[in-house]
């Protein structure tokens, strides 16, 4: 390329260079103009002026039965079931036979043992005698005794393992699982029945990180549950976690109520109300009110009542109360929040009331 058509090229792109920048620069003016603009415009919002009140309210939350006491059931020896006595759902009493192995090995070691016990026992009285009259020396005398203290012990383990063939309830409940049938063979120590105690239940609930520590012991609780009908049952507050679930962030509670009719099962769903009692100098807004931005933090709309501009304050959030929403942070007595119109402003947007 010659050293005039550079020159010309050059002349040819700088005053479109300049056109561009023009018009860019007035783009962004205009784009700034018309933001302005939004902003000065009035929008027509309705506000509400913040109170603090005392309040007597209450927690709801959704419940489930569980049993105050559940007890594993196995065998101390293994070995094939030949007889299961219960099934689901049925209350037996503190003794009550459950279930059986074959006995038939236990019971022949326990024959053998009982015999060795009574040759020695039948050894130990004849030479006694001779003993006794200073015939019989002492170191065969201690083994006599010696070997009778063994076929007792012995035939004790071997008793004791004839007995754990048998299962029996350690105290009265209800048979809430079966895990086995006739004919499996049963482990040590692994559970073929679960017993349940009902006479008094757990309500469990799931209690939020935020209202967590309002919970002590012995708080009262009204409790409805669908599946019996529209009686309310009455319970305290009776254990409270302290390990969150690591995915819902909650807290387990549990509330004891007494069932002595028996009515209230493990697995019925509940609505619970915890009443907190009164509370001075409560915050609470229209939930309608609040609003989370893309950080993840709720916050609502503040206008100074002077310059008439809407303001941005991020708000920490506490429990729903009457229907409302509890402030804990954020906002105070007498600032003046929008509650309906937010939709339409912006963070120092103009608004009118």
């Amino acid at each position: 390329m010659t050293k005039n058509k550079l020159i010309i090229r050059i002349k040819w792109l700088l005053p479109m260079a300049l056109i561009l920048l023009t018009q860019s620069c007035q783009t962004k003016e205009k784009h700034e103009n018309s933001k302005t603009s939004y902003k000065n415009k009035l929008i027509k919002v309705t506000v509400q002026k913040v109170n603090t009140d005392e309040l007597n309210y209450s927690l709801s939350y959704n419940g489930t039965i569980t049993p105050t006491i559940t007890t594993p059931l196995s065998f101390l020896l293994s070995g094939t079931i030949t007889n299961i006595f219960v099934e689901e759902g049925d209350f037996v009493k503190k003794g009550k036979i459950l279930a059986k192995l074959d006995e038939s090995a236990y019971r022949s070691a326990f024959e053998s043992t009982a015999a060795t016990e009574k040759q020695a026992q039948d050894a130990y009285n004849r030479l006694k005698t001779v003993y006794d009259k200073g015939s019989l020396p002492e170191i065969k005398w201690q083994e006599i005794t010696a070997k009778l203290q063994q076929a007792k012990s012995l035939n004790k383990i071997a008793y004791q393992n004839l007995s754990n063939t048998i299962l029996k309830a350690p105290s009265n409940g209800y048979i809430g699982k079966r895990n086995v049938e006739i004919g499996e063979l049963a482990i040590t120590g692994i559970p073929i029945l679960n017993l349940v105690s009902i006479n008094d239940v757990y309500v469990k609930i799931a209690v939020p990180e935020n209202e967590i520590n309002r919970f002590n012991k012995g708080i009262s609780a009204d409790i409805i549950i669908p599946a019996i009908g529209s009686e309310h049952f009455k319970g305290k507050v009776d254990k409270i976690g302290v390990i969150a679930n690591t995915v819902s962030k909650t807290y387990d509670v549990k509330i004891k109520v007494a069932n002595k009719k028996g009515v209230i099962k493990p697995g019925m769903a509940c609505d619970v109300t915890i009443i907190m009692g009164s509370k001075e100098d409560m915050i609470t807004i229209p939930y309608q009110s609040i609003t989370k931005d893309e950080d993840g933090e709720n916050y609502v709309f503040t206008v100074d009542p002077n310059s008439k501009v809407a303001s941005k304050q991020v708000v920490q959030l506490g429990s729903f109360v009457n229907n409302k929403i509890e402030i804990i942070s954020g906002i105070s007595r007498g600032d003046l929040i929008i509650i309906d119109g937010k939709q339409k402003i912006t963070d120092q947007q103009k608004v009118t009331f």
